[in-house]
């Protein structure tokens, strides 16, 4: 059957903004991205997720690559930015 599946199969269980939330409370990367998992969320309810954060993925986008997409634009970016704005560490 090509059936749609509707507004309320796709709608994840949780809010994009406690989403956005516990993934900047986690801080890295991997650790962001198991939370994901754990949610079990499905691929229309990543999609729909990812456009609730402003998320943009591609239309054939496999889970994973949903999910990478997530966690690099919620706190990947932030961490990136840490990063380069530390100052190098004093050499004597």
């Amino acid at each position: 059957g090509g059936r749609r599946p509707t507004a309320a199969a796709t709608a994840p269980p949780i809010p994009a903004e406690q989403v956005r939330a516990e993934l900047t409370k986690i801080g890295d990367r991997a650790g962001a991205r198991r939370w994901l998992e754990d949610q079990r969320l499905t691929v229309p309810q990543l999609r729909t997720l990812a456009q609730a954060l402003g998320i943009a993925v591609p239309s054939k986008a496999k889970k994973a690559t949903v999910l990478d997409e997530i966690v690099q634009w919620t706190i990947g970016r932030r961490l990136d930015s840490q990063a380069i704005s530390r100052p190098a560490p004093a050499r004597f």
